[in-house]
C-alpha cells in the first residue's frame, strides 16, 4: 500500500531508498519503487496500534530518537520496540485519516505543507492542514 498525503498529492517514502536506520521519511511524487511500499503489522502490545513497514528495507516508520518536540523528524528503524514505533488512525472524513504516533500523541505530516518533492515527513501537534491528512492507495 501507498499513503498519500492530502496537501501535495505526493506519497510517503525513504529519502533515496536507503537502507540505513534513521533515514529520513519524505514525500515524493514518483511512487513506483519498494521505498514508497508500506504494510501493516498490528502492535502486539498495544490495541489499535499498528506498526508501519517499508517494503525496500524492512525497517519501521517511526520518529527519531522518540523525540517529543513538534516538528521531531519522522524515519525508519530497525528496532520497533518503543512507543515511538506505534501509529493509530484517526478517521478524518471521507478516504482520508490522521496518522496519530502513541508516544507523544502527536501527528504525522509533511513539514510546513511543503508542497516539494522530498520535503520531509515528522510529527506535529496542530493536525488543522491538508499536509497531516493521508489516505491508502
Amino acid at each position: 500500500m501507498k499513503f498519500q498525503v492530502k496537501s501535495s498529492g505526493q506519497y510517503l517514502n525513504i529519502l533515496n531508498a536507503s537502507n540505513d536506520n534513521g533515514a529520513t521519511a519524505c514525500q515524493g511524487n514518483t511512487p513506483t519503487t519498494a521505498n514508497f511500499d508500506w504494510s501493516l503489522e498490528p502492535s502486539k502490545t498495544a490495541g489499535g496500534y499498528f506498526l508501519i513497514k517499508v517494503k525496500s528495507s524492512g525497517q519501521y516508520l517511526n520518529i527519531l530518537n522518540a523525540a517529543q518536540n513538534n516538528g521531531a523528524l519522522a524515519c525508519q528503524g530497525n528496532t520497533p520496540t518503543t512507543d515511538n514505533f506505534l501509529w493509530q488512525f484517526i478517521p478524518a472524513g471521507g478516504a482520508y485519516f490522521k496518522l496519530q504516533v502513541k508516544s507523544s500523541g502527536q501527528y504525522l505530516n509533511i513539514l510546513n505543507a511543503g508542497m516539494n518533492n522530498g520535503d520531509v515527513a515528522c510529527q506535529g501537534n496542530t493536525p488543522t492542514t491538508d499536509n497531516f491528512l493521508w489516505k491508502i492507495v
